[in-house]
């Protein structure tokens, strides 16, 4: 019989069990997140430290990115409380905007809804969201001021809001968005052509936008002939005169002149769609008119593309576009018989088919109706094709504010550093900031709008719309009728004038881009992914120097994407890499999917901490699971160079010998080093 020879030796002895008991899970995590938090708010006394969050948008569960980025910032809120420095950090999230709205809306889309039902059914998911969030990240181990998140649906940030839209002083003008438009239909002008008339060929593939012509376009460059045909004369560019074969074939043909674009600029036309009594409209010079397709002159609609309003608008020429919100032509469209196409279906269903044979009947204007393939913008959301209308909105003038944008940054350390090129040549290149949109669910504009459509927005008006929203929510303003809420003390004379509410609600990039105006002084760290160069970033830029004027001192970090493994593409939440469906280790040998889920926020922290890029997905076959723990690498199943595997290919080329590594201090044994180091990179899940 053995002998125990236990009771002999002096064993250290402990009351913390071998490995953490699932039971005590709850306890340990309240511990070092919420119970820490409190802790070094009460106990650490040198300068705070303020880590301002970019609220996630609450539109669905969480995405794989939303776990890196949490990560990375507790990171850097437990070094600062290790370095003696009380930590403030306040969750927030991003609650407005369109996929909120239809996504509360489901099906129904808002018919028959009023626009206080559309923002109750908005508010309740969002809030619904939020919950679900929180409880993911705070399942991370993060540790935050939970107690005290925000919102962009909070009552008190709207208020803050809408006095930051106060002392910006956005002026009302027209929204500009680009668009392609080319093919089929010709142009009345009147020119002095003895014996007939002098016309003007165009063409265009979206007819539905002839309506809205305010020009006609050519090159000052390029040759034109006047062309005699059948009694009338008909203006191309010389290097297009074969498209007369098709429009006009076997037919006797006769050059009456030729002239440069530069002189066509005389002439003025009659677009009959306006009206018999309609002015006459100019011909006018454009960069963009070329002879390589088409007829050489250009139909010109500013309403419906933004290259064409630029060319217009420099000219004084007003933009127009006479269809309504639902796609239908509006009684603009065809003064002379306007029921031809109101009647019609919605544009995209054929609508401008009516116009087109219409105007045919009438006044012989179409010369070719063809089918033809090209390409067109198409929404990347619904899937649908776009109509691109210019209506009424509002901006921030960037303009004014873009020197002291730049100017804040000075001061502001980017890492990497690359990230201040990156913003500045955003703010640069940008003009103008639309900042309203046509939905119910959002922070409104306060505007009032007289009988003739002018807006009034003085500081007398907004601080008394303020007054009543903070006093009866900020529903009440989309409330058909709200008693007691008289304006007239805040109206500009003569106050016996009807005024009316406007529905415009703001963009929701100014929604999250007010966010700075809750701390009471600067963040000392902002902490994003690299899209947010174009998002929240610069919507927090653009705000902040329009109001205080003064310059920035914060560190701005960008974090990379996470990516498929294999695919390398960005995860992204519409494509459904949410962290519920997301496999974050899959791989020959691993743990159970029971051990994945129930340290899944424990092993999402170790692969951001330890690898200098991270990707999601299942592994090549044959990989080994491998994660870098301080300059350590800890190995499951055989391991082949990582260029064999996929990582690091171009480093470790012609690499692809089998090797042991230490576990413990990374030790290569057999196999040879591959150019640039590739034995010391990890798998293809962690780089």
């Amino acid at each position: 019989m053995s002998k125990s020879w236990t009771s002999t030796l002096r064993l250290p002895k402990s009351t913390l069990p071998p490995r953490p008991l699932p039971q005590f899970r709850a306890e340990y995590l309240r511990r070092c997140t919420d119970d820490l938090y409190k802790w070094q708010a009460a106990h650490r006394t040198g300068d705070k430290f303020v880590l301002h969050d970019g609220p996630p948008y609450a539109n669905g569960g969480l995405h794989v990115g939303h776990g890196l980025n949490k990560v990375l910032k507790d990171m850097i809120l437990r070094v600062q409380v290790q370095e003696g420095r009380p930590v403030e950090y306040r969750p927030g999230w991003d609650c407005h905007g369109l996929p909120i709205e239809l996504k509360a809306l489901g099906d129904a889309q808002g018919r028959g809804m009023t626009a206080v039902e559309i923002r109750t059914s908005a508010r309740a998911l969002a809030a619904k969201t939020v919950r679900e969030q929180m409880d993911g990240f705070r399942s991370f181990g993060v540790m935050a001021d939970w107690d005290a998140r925000w919102t962009t649906m909070d009552p008190d940030y709207e208020i803050r809001q809408l006095r930051l839209f106060q002392q910006m002083r956005p002026t009302s003008g027209f929204p500009i968005i680009a668009d392609d438009a080319v093919m089929d239909e010709l142009r009345r002008a009147r020119a002095g052509f003895e014996g007939g008339h002098l016309y003007a060929i165009i063409w265009t593939t979206t007819p539905w936008t002839l309506p809205a012509n305010r020009a006609i376009a050519v090159h000052d460059e390029l040759d034109y002939d006047v062309v005699a045909i059948r009694g009338d004369a008909y203006i191309v560019a010389q290097a297009r005169s074969e498209i007369l074969d098709t429009l006009f074939p076997d037919t006797r043909r006769e050059i009456l002149w030729s002239t440069k674009g530069a002189n066509l600029k005389q002439l003025r036309y009659a677009n009959r769609l306006r009206g018999r009594a309609a002015a006459s409209q100019p011909v006018i010079h454009a960069d963009f008119v070329s002879a390589d397709s088409g007829s050489g002159l250009v139909h010109c609609a500013p309403g419906h593309g933004f290259d064409d309003y630029a060319v217009c608008s420099g000219l004084g020429i007003d933009a127009a576009a006479p269809i309504d919100d639902e796609g239908h032509f509006t009684r603009d469209a065809f003064p002379d018989a306007p029921e031809r196409l109101t009647e019609a279906s919605p544009i995209l269903k054929g609508g401008s088919k009516g116009r087109a044979g219409s105007s045919s009947r009438e006044h012989a204007n179409v010369l070719h109706v063809e089918k033809y393939k090209h390409k067109y913008p198409y929404d990347w959301r619904t899937k649908q094709p776009v109509v691109i209308r210019a209506t009424q909105q509002w901006f921030a003038d960037v303009d004014s504010i873009k020197d002291s944008a730049l100017a804040a940054l000075r001061d502001v350390k980017f890492v990497p550093d690359a990230g201040r090129k990156r913003l500045e040549s955003f703010v640069v290149g940008r003009s103008e900031w639309c900042i309203s949109r046509q939905r119910a669910w959002g922070v409104p504009i306060p505007a009032l709008y007289d009988a003739e459509g002018r807006a009034v927005v003085t500081d007398e008006s907004v601080d008394h719309i303020i007054s009543v929203i903070r006093a009866r929510g900020i529903d009440a303003w989309f409330r058909r009728r709200t008693r007691g809420a008289r304006l007239d003390c805040a109206l500009p004379a003569p106050r016996s004038t009807t005024y009316r509410r406007g529905t415009d609600t703001m963009d929701v990039w100014f929604d999250s881009g007010s966010s700075w105006t809750q701390s009471e002084g600067q963040a000392d760290v902002y902490l994003e992914g690299s899209d947010q160069h174009r998002g929240w970033f610069q919507s927090s830029l653009l705000t902040y120097p329009a109001v205080l004027r003064a310059d920035l001192h914060l560190l701005l970090s960008v974090h990379a994407a996470v990516k498929a493994a294999l695919e390398r593409a960005r995860l992204a939440k519409m494509l459904g890499s949410s962290l519920q469906s997301a496999v974050v280790v899959s791989v020959p040998a691993a743990p159970s999917a029971a051990v994945l889920a129930r340290y899944a926020a424990d092993l999402d922290a170790l692969f951001v901490v330890s690898s200098v890029e991270v990707r999601v997905g299942a592994a090549p076959p044959e990989a080994p699971l491998c994660t870098r723990v301080r300059g350590r690498r800890w190995h499951q199943g055989r391991c082949q160079r990582a260029a064999a595997h996929g990582g690091a290919s171009a480093r470790g080329a012609g690499a692809t010998s089998p090797r042991r590594e230490d576990s413990l201090c990374g030790k290569v044994q057999g196999g040879r080093r591959g150019a640039g180091g590739a034995a010391s990179r990890g798998g293809p899940n962690v780089r």
